[in-house]
C-alpha cells in the first residue's frame, strides 16, 4: 500500500522540481503542509484519500528535513547533540506512551504525523547534521544494510510466502 503514496508524492515532488524553483516549491510544500494539518483525515474518497491522507503530511516532514539538511547551518556542535537526544527522548516517551497504554490500532490517525512524524524527521535531521560536523566511522555490514533494507522491505512478503511455500513442501 504505501507504494501508491510513494509514487503520488515523487510525482508531486517530480512536477515541483520540473516547473516550480527550489523557493517555489518549498513554499508550496509549506502551504500543502498547513493545509494537511488543518483537515482531520476524514476525507475517504477516491481521488481524495492519498493527496490528503496523514502519510502525505509524514512524507512532507521527510522532505522539510532533507530540504533544511541540505541548507548551511551555523550551529556548535553541543547545540546540535543537544537537538538529537532531545530528539530520541521524544521518540522513546511516544513509544513509552503507546505500548504502556495498548493504543494499537486505536492511535488517532490525525496523531501519527505529529508523534512519530515529526520525531523521525528531526531525528534524521540531526543524524545529517552531526555527520555534516564529523565523518563518522559507520561499519561497513551497517552500511550494507541499509543499502538493502528498502529492497528487502519491497520484496519480504513475497520472498517470506516463497519460503513458506518451500519448506511446507518438505514439513508434511
Amino acid at each position: 500500500w504505501s507504494l501508491s503514496y510513494e509514487i503520488f508524492f515523487y510525482i508531486l515532488f517530480g512536477c515541483c522540481l520540473m516547473w516550480l524553483t527550489k523557493k517555489q516549491t518549498l513554499v508550496f510544500f509549506l502551504l500543502y503542509i498547513v493545509l494537511l494539518m488543518g483537515i482531520n483525515f476524514s476525507i475517504r474518497l477516491p481521488p481524495f484519500y492519498i493527496p490528503l491522507d496523514h502519510f502525505m503530511l509524514e512524507f512532507l516532514f521527510g522532505a522539510l528535513a532533507g530540504h533544511m539538511a541540505t541548507t548551511k547551518i551555523n550551529v556548535s556542535k553541543i547545540y546540535i547533540q543537544l537537538f538529537f537526544y532531545l530528539t530520541i527522548i521524544s521518540i522513546v516517551a511516544v513509544w513509552l506512551i503507546y505500548y504502556m497504554f495498548d493504543f494499537g490500532s486505536s492511535w488517532p490517525a490525525y496523531l501519527r504525523p505529529f508523534t512519530f512524524g515529526i520525531p523521525f524527521a528531526l531525528l534524521s535531521l540531526s543524524s545529517v547534521w552531526i555527520e555534516k560536523r564529523q565523518n563518522l566511522n559507520i561499519p561497513h555490514l551497517l552500511l550494507v544494510g541499509g543499502e538493502i533494507s528498502y529492497p528487502l522491505f519491497l520484496i519480504h512478503a513475497t520472498l517470506i510466502s516463497f519460503i513458506a511455500i518451500f519448506l511446507s513442501d518438505f514439513l508434511k
